[in-house]
């Protein structure tokens, strides 16, 4: 009804102001509050990580997308397991959920589950990617 999807807009813009990226599913893309409590506020830990995750981010996806290609699943499995590590350090739920999926399926030789999830995890990477972009501070010249 158009009333549920002005109020799923309405939330949205919530979310959003909150700085929290919502999915269809109401899952955040990231909870960076979780984060902020695991370094004890320190903000200028957090970009670095931020930063640090940025600079990862297309060496992964490019890795992900060459392992499905070639029917790797070594690669698969330890590009899966760093990804879940690096998603759940910004409460990227989703993310984390979609790697060890992908894991979990190459560890017990099931590669083409594994390639199955490749398409979903890298959707979910590029979100988490473009929120954590959102969080960085503009640079001024």
């Amino acid at each position: 009804s158009r009333r549920m999807e002005e109020t799923d807009f309405e939330g949205g813009l919530a979310a959003l102001a909150a700085g929290v990226d919502m999915e269809a599913n109401d899952t955040p893309v990231a909870d960076l509050s979780q984060t902020r409590e695991l370094l004890d506020g320190d903000e200028d830990s957090l970009q670095a990580l931020i930063a640090i995750f940025l600079a990862d981010y297309t060496k992964n996806y490019a890795l992900l997308e060459q392992a499905a290609r070639n029917q790797d699943g070594k690669v698969l499995c330890a590009v899966a397991h760093s990804m879940k590590s690096s998603v759940g350090v910004f409460g990227a739920v989703t993310a984390a959920e979609s790697a060890q999926q992908i894991e979990v399926a190459a560890r017990k030789g099931d590669v083409p589950r594994a390639i199955q999830g490749v398409p979903e995890l890298l959707a979910e990477l590029s979100r988490v990617a473009a929120y954590l972009r959102s969080q960085l501070p503009e640079v001024r010249p």
